[in-house]
């Protein structure tokens, strides 16, 4: 996994990757689904702490539904393909883009 954070890391050094080219390599590969999961679990911590403290939260996951990296992935692939302009943005803000495809597919009411 390190190796393939290393590549990424030195890539997006020499070019800007887009979000939608890490989404098209993150189908296909383990390592950086579980970077995504990383940040889908670190924004759902965030999200409860937000309600514990209460706040309002950022979405409102179901209760009781876990998600995969590769669901968190499939979440920002949606979003994306409906707001094409953020899968032109720089990958390296996809955290940002993660938190707005979440917002988006599970909105509080």
């Amino acid at each position: 996994m390190f190796l393939s954070l290393t590549a990424i890391a030195h890539a997006a050094q020499t070019q800007s990757i887009a979000i939608n080219d890490l989404i098209k390599t993150a189908s296909g590969d383990q390592h950086l689904q579980d970077l995504v999961l990383g940040f889908g679990k670190g924004l759902e911590a965030a999200n409860q702490k937000l309600k514990a403290i209460g706040r309002s939260m950022l979405y409102c996951q179901p209760d009781g539904l876990a998600i995969t990296g590769d669901q968190y992935v499939h979440i920002v692939d949606g979003y994306v393909q409906k707001h094409p302009t953020w899968g032109k943005v720089d990958g390296r803000i996809l955290p940002e883009v993660l938190t707005q495809a979440m917002m988006d597919a599970f909105p509080c009411k």
